[in-house]
């Protein structure tokens, strides 16, 4: 007969896995190992496991939370003498981890620390469960580089951030991180200065480098200037004031110099103009007027201290105009070409003190030669011969009474003495002399006044012509005028008369050197 009483199973074996928040009550349960309990003697039981299911008391994060199952069956044929409670096991929900997306590092400049800027405008919490209430505070955030040194895409760890509202206790806030350089700081140097320079045609300075110093150096840093290849450079080569003047070649050394870059100063230093010399020569000492002279001025420079040579470059060669004067007189001005400046002139009879004036360029300074002399003499009228080497000054033509003479130290003028043979008056004893301009045109020479003549050069020792006087007075005789009287002059016998001497066609033509 069937039994009365119905026997209450319950279950044991079944757990439920820990899980991480997900915001609902779903508990995952395992019941490989279950196992009924209470089953009488040999009743055939089974328990059906098929529709288990798992729900926590409530969805929140908690240690050791209740997990109810539900859905256990039993089966057999003697199940009906059964009932089965359904058991209930524990579990946990951990804190969902929550990271966070949109924060980000600045660069910064080297400054020792490993402190970084963060901006957090755009931060944004990954991972929180449907509309939940949890918000991201980023007020407290700060930012630490992993060390200190220069270097690119450096890690940058993010602290500080916290969440908060009505579900923030089921999460966690992993901090996260995001990445920024650190460049080197530019350090600069004080304390060099240039010496100024006497234009050389370079740029190169001369550095005082003994009172350098870098600035910029943070801290205690380790960080040295080596100044041993230090080079100071003009902007240019020409003369100027405050001329800047860049500094290369400094380098920095030390434990720390890494963090570091240099910036090569500058400085300033004046360029002035170099000094020169200005010498005159000219072509010969004495010359003739109307003849060419030639004064030629060069104008050059000392030795510069880089080259410690006197040669002068074209591209260093003084430039510029040279004057050539004559006390206050300027005579002309002739451009220098590489130093040198040729002025070609004539000048007047006499003697001449001549001085080149170079009035400088941009990178030179000006300067004077000292007074050239030059003797001008007149022009010499030359007879049909030549002067015999001992008689330099004068050479002279002879009739039986007649004597004229032409003297190389005039110019143009003609002293004609002639004596008459008129012995009432003892004029014999008496010359008369005449000085005066002397035309001289087509193989002839004349002249005129108290006394007169007209001379034609027919051959190279000999001349014909009419000599005579007008209203001369003679001592003891008055007043006498006479001609014109035919005259055949010849060179006076005791001259020398070279056979080579040049002649023109059939006559000598007598000239004015110079004309």
């Amino acid at each position: 007969m069937p039994r009365a009483v119905i026997f209450h199973l319950t279950v044991s074996g079944i757990t439920a896995s820990n899980k991480v928040y997900d915001g609902n009550t779903t508990a995952t349960l395992n019941t490989a190992s279950a196992t009924l309990v209470g089953v009488v003697g040999s009743d055939s039981i089974t328990l059906n496991t098929t529709g288990a299911s798992g729900t926590f008391a409530n969805k929140n994060v908690g240690t050791s939370k209740t997990v109810t199952v539900s859905g256990l069956t039993l089966g057999g044929a003697d199940a009906g003498n059964y009932s089965l409670t359904q058991p209930t096991t524990t579990a946990n929900i951990t804190a969902k981890e929550l990271t966070v997306s949109g924060i980000i590092a600045s660069n910064k400049v080297y400054d020792g620390n490993t402190m970084a800027t963060l901006n957090t405008t755009s931060a944004t919490l990954v991972g929180v469960v449907g509309s939940e209430s949890v918000a991201l505070n980023t007020a407290g955030a700060s930012g630490t580089f992993g060390n200190k040194n220069v270097g690119t895409g450096k890690t940058v760890t993010v602290s500080g951030l916290t969440i908060s509202g009505t579900d923030a206790g089921n999460y966690t806030l992993t901090q996260p991180t995001t990445t920024a350089n650190i460049t080197p700081k530019e350090l600069t140097v004080t304390g060099i200065t240039a010496n100024n320079k006497v234009y050389d045609g370079t740029a190169t300075a001369t550095l005082n480098t003994a009172s350098a110093t870098l600035i910029g150096v943070v801290g205690s840093d380790s960080v040295a200037l080596n100044t041993a290849g230090a080079v100071g450079t003009f902007a240019d080569t020409n003369v100027g004031t405050g001329k800047t003047v860049t500094v290369s070649g400094l380098t920095i050394s030390g434990t720390d110099a890494s963090n570091y870059s240099l910036t090569q100063p500058t400085t300033t230093a004046n360029i002035t103009q170099a000094s020169t010399a200005t010498t005159l020569s000219v072509s010969s000492q004495q010359s003739t007027v109307g003849q060419s002279v030639t004064f030629t001025a060069t104008v050059s420079r000392p030795p510069s201290a880089t080259s410690q040579t006197s040669r002068q470059p074209r591209e260093i060669a003084p430039t510029g105009t040279v004057t050539f004067t004559e006390g206050i007189t300027v005579l002309g001005a002739r451009p220098l070409d590489k130093g040198v400046a040729i002025f070609v002139t004539s000048l007047s009879v006499g003697s001449h003190n001549i001085t080149a004036i170079y009035g400088g360029d941009q990178n030179h300074a000006g300067s004077s030669s000292n007074p050239v002399s030059h003797q001008v003499n007149a022009a010499k009228l030359f007879l049909p011969a030549i002067l015999n080497p001992l008689m330099p000054l004068a050479g002279y033509w002879e009739a039986p009474r007649d004597r004229f003479t032409v003297r190389s130290d005039r110019v143009s003028v003609i002293n004609f003495a002639s004596s008459f043979d008129v012995p009432s008056c003892n004029i014999y004893d008496y010359w008369i002399t005449y000085s005066g301009p002397v035309t001289i045109a087509n193989n002839r020479f004349s002249f005129g006044g108290t006394f007169y003549a007209d001379i034609t050069f027919n051959s190279q020792t000999s001349a014909q012509g009419t000599v005579g006087i007008n209203n001369y007075l003679f001592p003891n005789c008055g007043y006498r005028t006479g001609g014109p009287n035919p005259t055949t002059i010849n060179w006076k016998s005791s001259s020398t008369v070279p056979l080579s001497a040049p002649a023109s066609g059939a006559g000598y033509l007598p000239r004015v050197v110079g004309k």
